[in-house]
């Protein structure tokens, strides 16, 4: 949705604890080629459990760009014998950088690597050809994804105050939170947010501003607020299938 936040279009239930395989990553990725297609992905931002070979080739396969992070002890293959990804990259410092490419997997990849403040290496994988910083730099905008929960949890919404378990009502309160979320960003965008004059910052996120608008639409006028909303959606609609 934006470079601070993002929005759950395609999901899946695992009736299990821990990650997907990678059989069921691949399903989620199929079902939104059929209906938004490969070609609208600029990017693929996934943690350190997104790995593996036959996930790679699919990526590759499909013209998928992707950033991913690797664990730090994920064996690369490496002339005779593998070796562990941190090894290339052991000796860097604090904010140091290193861009190491290989090909592997039937493709040309870039692993960016770097040594965070609190001093474990960060690696990001890649198979866009770029300076190590800046794939590292894009891979930050996974962030939006942590927002969305904090937004969806704690921030916003307070989903979990609903103490809900039957996973069929889960889903759809997911779906209609979703929803929220994008009315009340869109709302957001089109309302000036006052400013904090001791900070010069704005007082509110885009997103709060949203919700705060929305709140008082719902409450002054319910017709109002259809209308604006669907004004909003297809507005939406129309910049996001205009390519």
């Amino acid at each position: 949705m934006s470079k601070k936040i993002s929005l759950p279009l395609l999901f899946v239930e695992l009736d299990k604890a821990g990650n997907s395989n990678t059989a069921e990553r691949l399903d989620l990725l199929n079902q939104f080629d059929e209906i938004f297609g490969f070609h609208r992905i600029k990017s693929l931002m996934a943690d350190r459990e997104f790995v593996g070979e036959n996930w790679f080739k699919a990526l590759y396969k499909n013209k998928v760009p992707y950033f991913i992070r690797m664990k730090d002890n994920t064996l690369l293959p490496w002339g005779k014998e593998p070796i562990h990804i941190k090894r290339l990259f052991h000796h860097l410092t604090y904010n140091q950088t290193r861009l190491v490419e290989k090909d592997m997997y039937g493709s040309t990849v870039y692993f960016a690597g770097t040594r965070a403040k609190a001093g474990d290496l960060v690696i990001i994988m890649t198979n866009q050809k770029l300076s190590a910083s800046k794939i590292l730099s894009k891979y930050r905008e996974r962030w939006s994804i942590e927002e969305l929960f904090r937004k969806l949890k704690t921030s916003g919404f307070h989903w979990e105050n609903t103490h809900m378990t039957k996973s069929a009502r889960l889903i759809s309160l997911l779906i209609i939170l979703g929803l929220g979320m994008l009315i009340a960003f869109l709302i957001g965008q089109d309302h000036p947010i006052p400013w904090k004059k001791t900070l010069s910052c704005p007082l509110y996120s885009v997103f709060k501003q949203g919700l705060i608008q929305f709140h008082f639409l719902l409450a002054h006028s319910l017709p109002k607020a259809i209308e604006t909303i669907l004004n909003l959606l297809e507005s939406a609609k129309c910049s996001l299938f205009k390519n």
